[in-house]
């Protein structure tokens, strides 16, 4: 069987089957191929059959399950017009005894699909073709319950690596943990890179939609939001990662870096406004950060020695001194140098955590070390909750899972948005010409006249087009001028503005005395040139007002 080439565009992420239901229509097309894990057999797996109608096809798996018509549960194990398949049996094992593991299950399903294959192929005479699935949907919530973040991140990579031989375009995962990972988790490049900051992409409409929700959260102390917060971005190579980082600190920030290295990156955070500390786990390197840079604080610490992170945190709110006369000296009226003694006594407020955490660690930096990245990422954010906003990472693995996974209702947004302005064009594409319309203006105590206007090139000049410019011949009864340029001070008749154009820009050709009006006739040429956008072009013209 030959191999197709992979058309993999994107990991959807969706928290519910209400949003995925959303999403279904906006993403499956008429014939498509569709593989549904975790399969119901109810309102999702009907919308996939309305959307890939009869032109298309449905495969289905599924653990066994006992019939229920309750929430979460299947009523029943055939669906018309869908090849569904159960993968175990009722004690919940492959027939050569394997767990549901995600590598077991994903296996077992291409056997199965591969094996339906080889059958259609000998049917046909065909054994050259692999089969090919537009669009995988996998319900982890449905197949594992638990959710298990890292586990189902390796689950997606597994699905991901098999499908792609089958022409998959989009793996669409429900799951509420993924849903969170794809609103928080951000590629650095396209929030720095201006080139790549096109109006309304999701990156740029997502990263200031989640920052101001985590603001709230943040004042609100909300942590049970804040399970989808801070925001994250990865970055590949030292600018991104530097750039990353100064987009959010704010002056004042608390900042860490862990991995700080010489200290030059701390330093430029400090520089900036922040209150920077810089922690390494080498003491040779540390010693060469603070001989750098010895305005900026350097700590020796590892990057999963939480306990030391935190206590680096702590810093001094405000101090409370008690006053002398809090201090009684037994006499009920107080002894004064014990007074003298106590007036030195105070109170400090400490208060822990950071504002944004930095980290290039070794061996996190590049495409390898997804899941120990995750797992240091996942580990800050719950410890340095809810004060912690941002954490930026040099992690080009990082760096990839964040431009890979998006949010369904994200994608449905920006499906209608491209559609709208693909709309647009065609709509401004099909409307070749503008209509031109003529209209009188009058100032005050003006006598209007009537204006003829003949086109130079045509005998009417009536419409233009699109970005283009019309001639026009006026002639006009005496004391007549156009509106909205000023002409000056005729010898004495008083100044009078010219044409008004809305909808182009107007440009005065030829006049009998380089004007617009002259005496008792008026005879000018002038262009008219379209903006590109209006959807008409409006000529005013009347008398000067003495």
């Amino acid at each position: 069987m030959d191999t197709m080439k992979s058309q993999y565009r994107q990991t959807i992420a969706v928290k519910s089957n209400q949003e995925m239901l959303r999403l279904l229509p906006n993403l499956l097309r008429s014939g498509d191929n569709v593989v549904e894990i975790g399969s119901l057999l109810g309102d999702i797996t009907q919308t996939i059959k309305d959307c890939v109608n009869k032109d298309g096809t449905v495969t289905a798996f599924d653990f066994h399950r006992k019939k229920s018509t309750r929430d979460g549960a299947r009523a029943t194990d055939t669906m018309e017009g869908v090849d569904f398949h159960l993968l175990t049996g009722e004690k919940h094992r492959f027939a050569n005894g394997a767990q549901k593991s995600p590598f077991a299950v994903a296996s077992y399903i291409l056997q199965i699909l591969l094996s339906k294959a080889q059958s259609i192929s000998n049917k046909d005479g065909n054994n050259n073709t692999l089969p090919q699935y537009n669009v995988v949907i996998l319900d982890l919530s449905n197949m594992y319950g638990n959710e298990i973040f890292l586990d189902f991140v390796a689950a997606i990579d597994i699905y991901k690596s098999i499908f792609n031989a089958l022409g998959m375009q989009y793996l669409i995962v429900k799951s509420n943990f993924m849903r969170a990972a794809a609103r928080k988790y951000f590629n650095a490049a396209q929030l720095i890179d201006k080139s790549r900051q096109v109006p309304n992409t999701r990156c740029n409409i997502m990263y200031n939609q989640f920052l101001l929700e985590l603001q709230d959260a943040i004042r609100g102390q909300n942590v049970g939001y804040l399970d989808a917060g801070p925001v994250v971005l990865g970055g590949r190579g030292v600018n991104e990662y530097r750039k990353a980082s100064l987009l959010c600190i704010q002056p004042g920030d608390r900042v860490l870096e862990i991995g700080a290295h010489c200290g030059k990156t701390t330093k430029l955070v400090a520089d900036n406004g922040a209150s920077a500390v810089g922690v390494d786990i080498g003491p040779h390197i540390v010693q060469e950060a603070i001989k750098r840079y010895p305005d900026v604080e350097f700590h020796v610490a590892d990057a999963w020695d939480i306990n030391t992170l935190m206590a680096l945190s702590k810093t001094k709110t405000k101090t409370t001194k008690k006053a002398s006369d809090d201090v009684d000296g037994g006499d009920g009226v107080g002894n004064k140098e014990e007074k003298e003694k106590t007036d030195d006594i105070s109170e400090n407020e400490f208060e822990f955590g950071w504002d944004v955490i930095l980290v290039d660690v070794g061996g996190l930096s590049g495409d390898n070390g997804l899941f120990e990245s995750l797992g240091l990422l996942r580990e800050l954010s719950h410890m340095f909750r809810p004060r912690l906003k941002a954490l930026v990472i040099k992690s080009a693995c990082i760096r990839s899972f964040a431009s890979d996974i998006m949010p369904g209702d994200s994608f449905v947004y920006l499906k209608k948005t491209k559609e709208e302005e693909i709309l647009k064009k065609k709509t401004k594409d099909t409307i070749e010409m503008v209509p031109v319309f003529y209209e009188t203006c009058q100032g005050a105590g003006s006598e209007m006249v009537e204006a003829t206007f003949v086109g130079v090139d045509c005998d009417e000049p009536i419409a233009c087009k699109i970005g283009g410019q019309i001639k026009v011949d006026a002639k006009v009864g005496g004391g007549w001028v156009f509106c909205g340029i000023e002409l000056g001070d005729w010898n004495g008749y008083g100044a009078g503005p010219s044409m008004k154009v809305t909808g182009g820009t107007f440009e005065l050709l030829e006049s009998p005395n380089g004007a617009v009006w002259s005496g008792d006739e008026s005879i000018g040429r002038f262009a008219i040139t379209h903006d590109g956008v209006s959807d008409k072009i409006v000529v005013e013209y009347g008398t000067r007002a003495d």
